[in-house]
C-alpha cells in the first residue's frame, strides 16, 4: 500500500483545483444531478445516469476552496454551495444523487448516491449542498445536504 504524505496531499489538492491554471482536472468541471437508481463504482460511466429534464435544470460550474483540514485532521477541498430548483413549471422529480464531470460534460470524475433520496414537487422546492471532497483517504468525502 503507498502512503502519501500530508505535503503531497495538499499539492495534489492544489493541482486538481487549478482554478487560475490552463490545466486542471477540475477546472470549469461541471456539477450534475441523476433521478434513477444506480449503484457507483470505479467503473460508472456517465451514460448510466439519468439527468432531471424539468424546466431550467442545468448543470452548475464548479469551483472549490484552497486545501484546507477538515476537524478529523483530512485535508480537503470544498465546492461552492450548490443551488437547484425548479423555476417555472412545477414538475415533480425525485433526485438520488450528484455527478461531476470535467469542462467537455462527457467525462465522468464523482458521483455519489444520496442516502434518501431529494423530492422536487413545487417551486419552492429547493436543492442545496457543498460537497467535500477528501484526498487520499477510502472515504473521499460526501455532500451536505443544507436544505
Amino acid at each position: 500500500m503507498i502512503v502519501t504524505t500530508e505535503t503531497y496531499d495538499a499539492a495534489a489538492l492544489a493541482a486538481q483545483n487549478a482554478q487560475t491554471a490552463a490545466v486542471g482536472p477540475l477546472k470549469g468541471s461541471l456539477f450534475g444531478l441523476t433521478t434513477n437508481a444506480y449503484t457507483p463504482t470505479k467503473r460508472t460511466t456517465l451514460s448510466l445516469l439519468t439527468e432531471p429534464t424539468y424546466t431550467g435544470y442545468a448543470r452548475i460550474v464548479g469551483t472549490f476552496s484552497a486545501p484546507t483540514r477538515d476537524i478529523f485532521g483530512n485535508l480537503n477541498i470544498e465546492s461552492q454551495l450548490l443551488t437547484w430548483q425548479e423555476i417555472t413549471t412545477a414538475v415533480a422529480v425525485t433526485i438520488t444523487g450528484w455527478f461531476l464531470v470535467d469542462t467537455t460534460g462527457l467525462i465522468l470524475y464523482w458521483m455519489e448516491v444520496f442516502d434518501t433520496p431529494v423530492n422536487l414537487i413545487d417551486l419552492l422546492s429547493v436543492l442545496k449542498f457543498v460537497v467535500e471532497f477528501i484526498q487520499s483517504n477510502p472515504n473521499s468525502g460526501q455532500a451536505t445536504i443544507t436544505q
